[in-house]
């Protein structure tokens, strides 16, 4: 019987230990960043080096962790004005050195998602959408070039929140191999007043799918296969259409077999 009592707790034990493994954050995607962009060894520093800084009037203080603590002082940025953010990205959890938000490795990781050249960028907690700089931690990195990284040993808890970022990518420069196809879209189908496939649309529903200046839509049947090609025109249409567009190099209007 009392065999039969201990198999019965252990069952339960491991059940309880298993469904909480499975609510375990597993996004440890920390970096092994030794070295800052312009070559300079990356420090730890305990103390943020701008908390004994009074800067000049219209300046603000940074931190920079580059070669030493260091505290510089830069003019104030007026606020970031941009009509074309990306995504708000997570791809790291502050579980073992810190949370390692860098640009490089989000845009390997979200292929066409992020522009090559982002002006700004915006760090926020996760889950309440607090300001990054209104938290008192104290980051590595925060800026368009780099990202965002907070690393547990700047902090004097040796903690840091979980944070996600986003970018601000020009619209005016498109960021598409020329020539390139993306891929098909169907956001309506023609139950009502027809078959709206447009631009704007089917950019806000497909975020980083489409590059910012397109120069050649096609559409083609959904079941057939059978279209046509137009440029720079919203599709209303009576049948069922698949659309797709093309990035970069000017393309001739043809019907075609697909």
């Amino acid at each position: 019987m009392l065999g039969r009592l201990l198999l019965t707790a252990a069952v339960v034990l491991a059940a309880i230990h298993g469904s909480a493994a499975q609510f375990q954050p597993t996004q440890n995607k920390d970096i092994a960043m030794t070295e800052c962009p312009d070559g300079q060894p990356l420090v730890h520093c305990t103390v943020d080096p701008c908390s004994t800084v009074l800067c000049p009037a219209r300046t603000q203080c940074v931190s920079n962790y580059c070669g030493g603590c260091n505290a510089v002082c830069v003019p104030i940025k007026p606020p970031v004005r941009c009509t074309s953010w990306t995504n708000w990205f997570d791809r790291d959890n502050p579980s073992v050195t810190g949370d390692w938000e860098t640009l490089s490795n989000l845009q390997e990781e979200n292929p066409g998602m992020i522009c090559k050249a982002p002006t700004a960028i915006e760090a926020r907690v996760v889950g309440t959408g607090q300001d990054a700089l209104a938290t008192g931690e104290n980051f590595a990195f925060c800026d368009a070039t780099t990202g965002f990284v907070c690393r547990k040993d700047d902090q004097p808890d040796n903690e840091c929140l979980d944070y996600e970022v986003r970018f601000c990518c020009p619209e005016t420069v498109p960021d598409c191999p020329a020539g390139s196809w993306t891929p098909w879209f169907d956001r309506d189908n023609p139950s009502v007043t027809g078959d709206w496939e447009t631009l704007g649309s089917l950019r806000k529903e497909n975020p980083g799918r489409i590059c910012f200046s397109p120069t050649a839509v096609h559409a083609r049947h959904q079941y057939t296969g059978g279209g046509v090609a137009c440029r720079r025109s919203p599709l209303q249409v009576r049948h069922d259409k698949r659309v797709r567009l093309q990035e970069g190099r000017p393309g001739r209007q043809h019907v075609s077999g697909v």
